[in-house]
């Protein structure tokens, strides 16, 4: 049995046009932890960390029934898919798409690295634990989001897939908001367990301040 657990909820996010060299990662950035249990329901943390298991992450829209409102159904052929667009002003605001398990997901919306790998390490209270961490997450247009992590299991056969494997659990972040650069509050200081993973080594931008209206994301530490 899988359990995922967003131990990091993004709180923020400030917009880039499209193409822009100056994103702004998501603040805080989402870390997800993974337990798997055995059939006893005891904690597997040497399965956690399998490299066979990978976590994707999408976007959706809040309330999600405005976006539906603007997409048109278009036959792909293997299999059902919508997509649409919502113009503002002659920008793009929003390509969204519905997949054959009926949740439509943010596209081209979402940029930066959108699947990690496990990270076994220790967390804050000195246990060990596999986390997936997502550092370098931006949304390109204003609104409230929501992400969806996806855990996928490569090379597995039938049932919910991806192109290389199967989605065995999903989970999704509380609701956040996507400022325009001029409105962005700025960045909160990094929390206690980015740190604890950052000095293990893991790749993560620290902040030891908070910093107003977007400036740079931070340092890495190792």
């Amino acid at each position: 049995r899988y359990r995922l657990i967003v131990r990091q909820q993004p709180e923020q996010g400030r917009a880039g046009t499209f193409g822009s060299k100056e994103r702004r990662p998501l603040d805080p950035l989402p870390i997800v932890q993974l337990e798997i249990f055995d059939k006893y329901g005891n904690l597997d943390l040497l399965g956690s960390g399998s490299p066979n298991l990978v976590m994707q992450v999408s976007a959706l829209p809040v309330p999600i029934e405005e976006a539906q409102e603007e997409v048109t159904l278009e036959d792909k052929g293997g299999g059902e898919s919508v997509e649409g667009m919502k113009q503002e002003k002659g920008k793009t605001l929003a390509r969204a798409s519905l997949g054959k398990q009926g949740q439509t997901v943010m596209q081209r919306v979402l940029e930066g690295k959108v699947t990690s790998s496990a990270h076994v390490a220790f967390d804050t209270d000195g246990s060990r634990a596999c986390f997936f961490i997502f550092s370098d997450l931006s949304l390109r247009i204003e609104g409230t989001f929501k992400l969806v992590f996806s855990l996928v299991r490569l090379g597995m056969g039938s049932g919910a897939r991806t192109s290389v494997g199967k989605i065995v659990a999903t989970v999704s972040s509380d609701a956040f908001k996507v400022y325009s650069p001029r409105e962005f509050p700025g960045v909160a200081q990094s929390t206690d367990l980015a740190k604890c993973l950052a000095n293990q080594g893991v790749q993560i931008p620290i902040r030891n301040e908070a910093r107003r209206g977007g400036s740079a994301a931070g340092r890495h530490i190792s």
